[in-house]
This record gives C-alpha cells, structure tokens and sequence, in this order.
C-alpha cells in the first residue's frame, strides 16, 4: 500500500483524486488477508495512518492538519462520509460470510475440515476432560440436559480433571434447551458482505446534505469542497483560528470587513452577492438569499423553471460557489486578485464546459453564451 500511495503521486492528484486511489487500494490489497487473519490493532492504525496522510497531504517531516475526522470519514456516503472502508468492520463482515457459508454448506468439504480441527482442538484444550470422559464420541444432545452440560465419567474426577470441566462448562456459557427439530441456523438469507458491512457501521446519525452531493456532471472536486463545507471543516480563516492556529487577520479576503467562515464568503459577501445576482437575474425570477450555503441549496430546489434554463441552474449553485472559493485562496495566498468580471467569465466558461456533454447549447457560439448570457438561456 506505501508503494501505491507514493507521496510523489498526491502532488498531481485533487483531494477526490486522492480518494479514489485510497478506496481502489483499499478494495484490491488487504482484503483477502481481512477474510482469514484476525487484524492485528497496529497493523490496522498503521493502514489508517497511511490513508489518512496520503488524503491529507502529510508526511513524517511535515503534518498538515485533517479537515474531517477518519471516523466521519470512514461512513458511507449516504451518512455524510466518503465510503473508505472501515478496516475492523470490513474484517468481521468477511469472516461473517464464513459463518454464513458453514452453516448453510453442509456437506462441503471445507466444513467436514474446520469440524475435524475443532474437535481435535477440544482434545487437546481440555485433554484431562477428554481422557476421563466415558464417550468420548458423544454429541451434544447426549451430553445437555435441563439446560446444563453433563459428562459421564469413567471414574471419580481428579482435581485437575475438574478444573478442567470448571473451564470447559464456562467457556460454553449456558445451554439452551435442545428439541427434536432439526437445527436451523438464520442469518440473513440473501446474506452478503456488503449488506452485513452496512448494519455494523450503520448508526443514528442524520445526514441531510447527502443529496446535494457526488451528483452526475459535477467535478468530484467540487463535491469534495461541499462536503467539507457541510461538516463546517472548510479551512477557512475563522475556522483555522477556531483549530489553534495563528491567524492575525481573519477578515473576508473580498469585503474585508467581516469575519471569514463559508457561509459569509458563498452567500454572506457583498462580492459573492453581486456575482450570485448576476447570474440569478438572467433567469428572471425574485430571489431572497438565505444566510448559509445550506439554506441555499434547500432554497434552490424551490423554482418552476424548465427545460435549458433548469439544467444551467443546477450548475449555476455549484460553479459560482467553486469559484469564489478559487477566487478567494489566490488572494490569501499570495496570488493575482481576479476581478468580480473575471470571476463571473471563469463560471461561464465553467458552465460551459460542464454541460459540453448535453445539447444545451447547441448551435450557438461560445462569444455568444459568454456576452449574450441572459438572451441565450432563454432562446
């Protein structure tokens, strides 16, 4: 896995490139081993360390911080997290499958194997039981009754004979009640790893921002940044000041007037206010902007548009946002200021090249899209 996730290669990579290199690691190299041997606690940090410096840009001289924690990273998708395998569960839902197997193949080959070795295992883990016992070919509805584990001895037990069937019966636990019926064994008829991986990582948690992300015809990256977003993890200034860092000045790189978290510079800036209005008067419609990147996804579905102007709306709320966020690390790290026009012409192009897939604008020019904005959505 160190040689798949060489340092060098996360330089050319965006943090959602860097995720896909982790998950089809993860699916192709430990799993088999994950089925058969116990994971031994070190080696499973050891694996979640190098993932985790891989996604983050780390390394053992230099260590960036992490936007989101592993265990929130670790949940599926639909629960707010970016689908990496959790090493421990995946381990227990392969060797459930096992499980499943034995109990449904009962004449494999394989089963009469690992029921040999238990017995011989039994022999030798409590050899003074086994000698003394009088059958010792009895099965275990010879051997329970009213609920206890009974055992026919040749001869009175020694001491150490019974401290041996001491360990034996509390190793075993409590004996049900055995019936005439034939054993039956359910677990999860149309069983599989997946679903058994599921229930286990499975909790209570609400995630309500799923459906606005990882969409068709929208850039991983962007997603990755919205994601980040909705966890309040963005490394904004305010939210770098907030994790212990020393930031002098945490203003709004754009107004420089208010305090610089996602919400203010995607919805909150004047900046950001004039570029959203360029775009949201071109539709002809009335807008009240919410005062969080939430509120204006959940708003955004709340439009009857149709046909073209439809399509670019849903690109509209993801480019302008990816943007602005491009717009703003040039300025905080040393880069050209872009104009608010500037801003504006990269979202057009960026919607473009976005829709290049679908016939949105099929037969007209780029010129004209990028001069003529609000006469070609509505042609």
């Amino acid at each position: 896995m160190e040689v798949k996730l060489a340092s060098w290669k996360k330089e050319f990579l965006s943090k959602a490139g860097r995720l896909v290199l982790i998950r089809s690691c993860l699916a192709s190299l430990p799993i088999y081993f994950l089925s058969l041997i116990h994971l031994p606690v070190s080696m499973e940090k050891r694996l979640n360390q190098l993932m985790r410096r891989f996604l983050w840009d780390s390394n053992e001289d230099i260590r960036k911080m992490c936007w989101v924690s592993w265990i929130k990273i670790c949940k599926p998708k639909k629960l707010g997290g970016l689908g990496v395998k959790d090493l421990r569960s995946t381990s227990k839902a392969l060797k459930a499958k096992w499980i499943w197997r034995y109990a449904r193949e009962k004449k494999a080959l394989w089963r009469k194997v690992v029921q040999e070795k238990l017995k011989n295992n039994m022999e030798n883990k409590f050899p003074a039981v086994f000698k003394g016992c009088s059958m010792k070919n009895a099965s275990i509805a010879d051997m329970v009754g009213d609920g206890r584990l009974y055992c026919n001895f040749k001869r009175k037990i020694f001491l150490q004979e019974q401290v041996e069937w001491d360990l034996l019966c509390n190793e075993m636990g409590p004996v049900h009640g055995l019936v005439e019926e034939e054993d039956n064994v359910e677990i999860m008829g149309d069983f599989t790893v997946k679903k058994c991986y599921e229930k286990m990582v499975k909790d209570d948690t609400i995630c309500d921002f799923n459906k606005f992300l990882w969409k068709n015809g929208i850039p991983p990256k962007v997603s990755f940044m919205f994601w980040a977003t909705f966890h309040n993890s963005l490394p904004t200034l305010s939210m770098l000041r907030y994790r212990g860092m020393d930031i002098q000045d945490d203003k709004c790189p754009f107004c420089k007037k208010e305090e610089e978290t996602a919400d203010h510079i995607f919805v909150c800036c004047s900046f950001a206010f004039e570029v959203w209005y360029h775009f949201i008067k071109a539709f002809r419609i009335s807008w009240v902007f919410p005062n969080s990147v939430k509120g204006n996804f959940e708003a955004w579905r709340m439009n009857n548009l149709q046909g073209k102007s439809r399509e670019v709306w849903w690109k509209v709320i993801y480019v302008v946002q990816w943007h602005l966020w491009n717009a703003r690390n040039k300025r905080v790290f040393g880069g050209r200021a872009i104009t608010m026009d500037e801003v504006i012409l990269l979202i057009k192009q960026s919607i473009i090249l976005w829709l290049s897939e679908r016939d949105i604008f099929k037969g007209v020019t780029i010129n004209q899209i990028l001069y003529q904005w609000e006469t070609m959505l509505h042609l």
